[in-house]
């Protein structure tokens, strides 16, 4: 039985999509409010609910000085993460547009990259303005060694649960009052144009799957598809190690940053904040053969 009975209408689905990038284009392109510098008296920079040490050993320990320099740390941690996820988006994006060359949704594609750019230049100018550098990738690669329909499917999935992920963190800062003004406004700015881009790889993947049943057989896709989700089912776990990476805590200073990353992955709230982010992410994913099903 077909995976998708009734394949999304693309062209609909960007025009939508554009007219809402359009009328939002004002106000992402305003200016930001930027502070000279970042006084910890003026608002925090991480919601406490989101520390990684919580509930563990080392982050009882901390002195409040060091808890929050680690939510700093914290939040440089984000935005590099959403920093380096941007840039492979944007890269892997040009194939993506080869296969709808001069077409509406090529056109779309091209109003996503830009907001892209537009997203990584927020995430980079903080970290270097106020941390002086962002932190290193360390998430996988959006592509694998797979060809053709099966390239598409890797990449669309990939950066879904990466955003999936980040949309969470996202909304959850922006909301939280307590923080700095520049902290909740790039948050809110980014998980505002990360919606319409989940909306579209939700639609991309969905047609993707059924253009591989109806170019290459049902057994044929099934058979594809089991390979593309061994790659896809490695990503969440590595997700949780990338937000409780030893760069992070040895950033905050911390003495051991290998032992907190594996007390945050162990005991902290970051795996079950992911799994929660990710819970419709992978059942979507699931219903289409990208991830197993839930147990």
């Amino acid at each position: 039985m077909t995976r998708v009975p009734s394949p999304p209408d693309m062209e609909a689905i960007v025009a939508k999509l554009s007219d809402i990038s359009l009328r939002g284009e004002k106000i992402a392109n305003g200016r930001l409010p930027w502070p000279n510098r970042l006084d910890f008296a003026m608002g925090g920079f991480w919601s406490e609910d989101l520390d990684s040490l919580t509930h563990t050993a080392i982050g009882a320990e901390l002195s409040e000085a060091q808890r929050q320099q680690l939510r700093f740390q914290e939040l440089r941690n984000l935005f590099s993460i959403s920093f380096h996820s941007e840039q492979k988006l944007i890269h892997g994006l040009r194939d993506v547009r080869e296969r709808h060359e001069d077409s509406p949704v090529d056109a779309y594609l091209q109003v996503f990259t830009q907001e892209e750019e537009r997203h990584s230049h927020w995430f980079s100018s903080y970290c270097k303005r106020y941390c002086g550098s962002l932190l290193p990738d360390e998430l996988p690669k959006f592509l694998n060694d797979s060809s053709g329909h099966s390239a598409r499917l890797v990449f669309l999935s990939l950066a879904f649960l990466v955003e999936s992920v980040l949309d969470v963190y996202n909304r959850r800062l922006a909301r939280d009052m307590s923080l700095q003004p520049i902290v909740r406004r790039i948050n809110h700015l980014h998980s505002v144009e990360e919606a319409r881009h989940m909306s579209f790889d939700r639609a991309a993947l969905q047609n993707c799957v059924a253009v591989m049943e109806a170019e290459m057989g049902l057994a044929a896709t099934e058979a594809e598809l089991q390979t593309v989700t061994g790659f896809l089912a490695q990503i969440p776990p590595l997700l949780v190690k990338s937000f409780c990476s030893p760069a992070l805590y040895a950033a905050a200073g911390l003495d051991n940053p290998q032992e907190a990353s594996l007390q945050a992955i162990a005991h902290g709230p970051t795996t079950g904040i992911h799994q929660m982010a990710l819970a419709s992410s992978r059942k979507f994913l699931s219903d289409l053969g990208l991830l197993p099903a839930a147990s």
